[in-house]
């Protein structure tokens, strides 16, 4: 399985990039595909992980030390 940290976008944020976006394409037909996303900054590429549970037990670990 794999994993990936991301800082997602508040419903402010989210809007003016689908804005933007919808502009972009109405100017350049640049299209919208990447709009299926959540507006967001990825902190970490996706990386391999054991399992869902036993990578958020080991996350709360460590947060808590």
């Amino acid at each position: 399985m794999k994993a990936t940290i991301v800082l997602i976008a508040d419903h402010d944020a989210e809007n003016f990039g689908r804005k933007l976006m919808l502009e972009a394409h109405r100017y350049g037909k640049m299209g919208f595909e990447m709009a299926r996303l959540p507006q967001h900054v990825s902190l970490k590429q996706p990386f391999v992980i054991p399992s869902l549970e036993e990578w958020k037990s080991s996350l709360i670990t460590s947060y808590k030390n």
